[in-house]
């Protein structure tokens, strides 16, 4: 046979092949995507902080493994309860003890956990059994409700709450007038203070950053300038600064900053006894401003 002929019939083979398959080898279709559920979870275990806010505001329900994956299982972020105000802290406090069937003589509790399907009272708060974790969030939203103040509305500038590590949380305490405003460090379980200092901010991840002791620098032979610093032009603010053409000034400060890595098992009530400056992964960094003055 011609080998055209061979060609022809191959294709022809081919084209009937796909022709006759059958509807239920064709591909099925993709399932249908639902909307998230109020109190929708950004990751397993772990509510959204929009989510858990709305709830601590009595603006919306939210299921009970939402909450107990929030609340029980885990131990509360820094990030969460930097945006709740007294009366948000008081509620959650008090879903942890709801979600053990707990009573309430409160009105405004009553009504708020009576609209949760999950909410069956039977004990008084006294009675209900609390795993560490939870004992210790507890503690952490009381310590925090108590130092806000109950009769607070919002959240307040002045002792803010900044964070914790392990038992240990900071609080800012402003200062007004020419004082720095300063961290303090706070016993979760008693509320005792521990200690004031200028500054402190701790991040996410255990990272303490705080300045060092402000001292006045000039530019000058007797003292060298900071590495890579740099004179401000002014020049450029001679007549605004003084047009009479008198002297013009560089007025500069520095300081310290300090970074302290802290690891989850690290005790902070230690390292601060010890002195941070002290802790092994302590590092320093000169820093400067400068400015015109007359």
């Amino acid at each position: 046979m011609p080998h055209q002929y061979i060609a022809t019939l191959m294709m022809l083979l081919s084209l009937a092949a796909v022709l006759l398959v059958p509807q239920t080898a064709q591909a099925a279709p993709a399932a249908p995507q639902h909307p998230s559920p109020p109190g929708a979870q950004t990751k397993a275990g772990a509510a959204s902080l929009d989510a858990v806010v709305a709830f601590a505001a009595m603006q919306q329900p939210m299921p009970r493994a939402v909450l107990e994956d929030s609340l029980l299982q885990e131990a509360l972020s820094s990030e969460l309860l930097r945006l709740l105000d007294a009366s948000q802290v008081r509620v959650l406090r008090n879903t942890i003890f709801a979600l053990g069937g707990a009573e309430f003589r409160s009105e405004d509790l009553q009504a708020w956990f009576a609209l949760q399907a999950w909410y069956a009272p039977s004990k008084a708060a006294s009675q209900v059994t609390l795993s560490p974790l939870a004992r210790r969030n507890i503690s952490l939203l009381k310590l925090i409700e108590q130092r806000y103040g109950t009769a607070s509305v919002g959240i307040p500038k002045d002792g803010a709450f900044q964070g914790y590590h392990g038992q240990v949380a900071l609080f800012l305490e402003a200062c007004d007038g020419e004082c720095p405003d300063e961290t303090a460090f706070v016993l979760i379980e008693n509320g005792a203070l521990i200690k004031s200092l200028p500054g402190v901010s701790l991040s996410p991840t255990g990272r303490l950053h705080f300045a060092q002791a402000d001292r006045a620098w000039t530019p000058s032979g007797e003292l060298s300038a900071p590495s890579g610093w740099t004179a401000p032009n002014c020049k450029a603010k001679q007549q605004q600064l003084n047009p009479a053409g008198g002297p013009i000034v560089i007025e500069c400060s520095t300081w310290f900053d300090t970074f302290v890595q802290l690891t989850s098992e690290q005790d902070l009530k230690t390292a601060l006894g010890r002195g941070l400056l002290h802790h092994p992964t302590a590092t320093v960094t000169p820093n400067w401003w400068c400015f015109c003055a007359s």
